[in-house]
């Protein structure tokens, strides 16, 4: 038998299992380490690598202020230095393991789980939300034609951070926190809260609150309005203020969580700043107006029990949105620490002794 020459491929396709598709065209089920160029060629991923030993590492982010991450033996949050291949704690996080997240405005770093929530400034941790009582020594500038005051600097520039009044208080620890509109709003199992207007500082949870009827897995910000993601269905809160109210829509698709959400910078058509996230039948968008696009059009599934971490790039001009998924121990033997992974093919299951290191990439079809 002939070999088949490989000129190009395709995209990438789990649910069928891949194969050629005609004339030397290969739809891959899996893509090792690699993305297709402009002629279809398969490429090595471009990207680079650094080594740090931090042990029992999860919830990495990468921002314009810092690069954190939490675990470690003592499981506290790092200041990690890519260029010297360093950590250092800043201090313990409490309450057990829980995944954090992050929303960076600003020269601060809210960080949140549902056990603990900090703010990372000027190389620090502080506390989110100032003690009332100890702000009488601060500096506020009372609006024009207002009576709201704002935090001013030493020049006596105002900031956005409103002095509380009797009815606010900090934060209590959240899952899923985003910043949307002016707000940053996250989620106790059931019930999404979020801040006070142009006040990230301060909640009122008495009033600052959406009820849903079932957990959320996921807040995704949009132009338009709020994404809350479930189990069975996704919910959109129109307008910069819920004003619009909310709208259930059944796309019957188990959404995969916050750590599978990006944000659009240039993607095909859709419009930069577009929330792309996993369901468990592959990747979905969240236009401006309530309207849920297929991405990749049925072609990826994922497993919804496995954890996951996403990256959305552009590089050379490209558009990249780049998924991890962690299969079971029995499926392939990988360091979970870093992602390293293999997909579920329908419970195909390698073969052999031998321990794999894989990375891949899957590519949306737009």
């Amino acid at each position: 038998m002939e070999p088949i020459q490989i000129k190009a491929f395709d995209g990438m396709d789990n649910v069928s299992g891949g194969g050629f598709i005609g004339s030397g065209v290969m739809k891959p089920a899996l893509i090792v380490n690699a993305v297709p160029d402009e002629s279809g060629k398969l490429i090595e991923r471009a990207g680079t690598t650094a080594h740090i030993t931090l042990a029992n590492a999860h919830s990495f982010f990468y921002g314009e202020n810092a690069i954190l991450c939490a675990g470690g033996a003592s499981h506290a949050l790092y200041l990690i230095d890519l260029d010297a291949e360093t950590a250092t704690s800043l201090g313990s996080i409490t309450g057990g393991y829980s995944p954090l997240y992050y929303v960076e405005i600003g020269g601060c770093i809210y960080i949140s789980n549902e056990n603990w929530c900090k703010v990372y400034e000027a190389g620090a941790l502080r506390a989110w939300g100032q003690i009332v009582t100890d702000m009488e020594a601060l500096t506020w500038v009372l609006e024009t034609n207002g009576s709201r005051y704002f935090l001013a600097d030493q020049a006596g520039n105002p900031s956005a951070t409103l002095k509380p009044h009797d009815f606010v208080h900090v934060p209590t620890p959240m899952k899923y926190i985003t910043f949307a509109h002016g707000r940053i709003i996250g989620a106790r199992e059931k019930v999404a809260y979020y801040s006070d207007a142009e006040s990230v500082e301060w909640f009122q949870d008495d009033v600052n609150r959406l009820e849903f009827k079932d957990d959320i897995l996921l807040i995704a910000a949009s132009p338009g309005g709020v994404y809350f993601g479930f189990e069975k269905y996704t919910v959109f809160a129109g307008g910069t203020d819920f004003e619009e109210g909310l709208r259930y829509l059944t796309i019957n698709q188990t959404c995969l969580g916050q750590k599978t959400l990006q944000y659009t910078k240039e993607f095909g058509e859709i419009p930069i700043n577009t929330p792309v996230w996993g369901t468990d039948n592959g990747f979905v968008a969240g236009l401006s107006d309530g309207t849920l696009v297929e991405l990749d059009k049925g072609q990826l599934r994922y497993d919804r029990d496995t954890a996951i971490g996403s990256h959305f790039r552009v590089v050379e001009g490209r558009p990249q949105y780049l998924a991890t998924i962690i299969q079971a121990p029995t499926v392939v033997n990988a360091d979970q620490i870093t992602h390293d992974w293999v997909e579920d093919i329908y419970d195909l299951s390698l073969e052999g002794t031998a321990t794999f290191e894989l990375t891949s990439t899957g590519i949306l079809s737009t």
